[in-house]
């Protein structure tokens, strides 16, 4: 009976505070109306987001066209020096794994493997995949799920890895999306 009573006294003083608050509520509802058609407030939202948008694709077309794509087979192929604390020599990476072949030396079923593991329209689009692109975010959107299937092409995954951090922001995947286009139009893809 106490928590009859108790949820009976709760829900009197809710309608009765929902009944003080109704009316100011209506009154900001009215003046926020007058406000934004008066101001043209969704204009001027549009209008910044517009200018937000191109300023950001101005900076990302800059960063992507300033970086030096045709230097990026010989960068691969330099070798990271490692030092200690007293800066002695302590050894050296390579990228190198082992010795370079040329695709045209490889096995095309090899090739087509590759490709068709990481990027089934590899020779259809210009570095960046407008439906695995869509397909990622909805999947982030929906599931929440950032792992698996990051909508990445294999020329992405390139500008990733010699250009970028591996950080996963949204300007990271827009400096990799710009720059897998220049790369697209100065490497080939054979």
């Amino acid at each position: 009976m106490d928590f009859q009573r108790f949820f009976g006294a709760v829900k009197k003083y809710l309608s009765s505070f929902w009944a003080w608050l109704k009316p100011y509520l209506v009154q900001f509802h009215h003046w926020r109306k007058r406000i934004w058609k008066k101001y043209h407030v969704n204009k001027i939202l549009l209008l910044i987001g517009l200018i937000v948008i191109l300023v950001m694709s101005i900076y990302l077309f800059y960063t992507a066209k300033t970086t030096k794509v045709q230097e990026l087979k010989a960068g691969l192929q330099e070798e990271t020096v490692i030092y200690d604390k007293d800066n002695n020599e302590a050894g050296s990476v390579s990228s190198q794994k082992g010795t370079y072949v040329g695709v045209e030396d490889m096995s095309p079923y090899v090739v087509d493997a590759v490709v068709s593991t990481e990027d089934r329209d590899f020779y259809q689009h210009h570095g960046f995949d407008i439906k695995g692109i869509a397909r990622a975010g909805l999947r982030m959107i929906v599931r929440r799920n950032t792992s698996g299937g990051g909508g990445s092409t294999i020329t992405q995954q390139l500008a990733k890895n010699a250009y970028l951090s591996l950080d996963q922001t949204f300007n990271r995947k827009a400096k990799e999306l710009f720059l897998a286009i220049e790369i697209e139009k100065n490497l080939q893809q054979r």
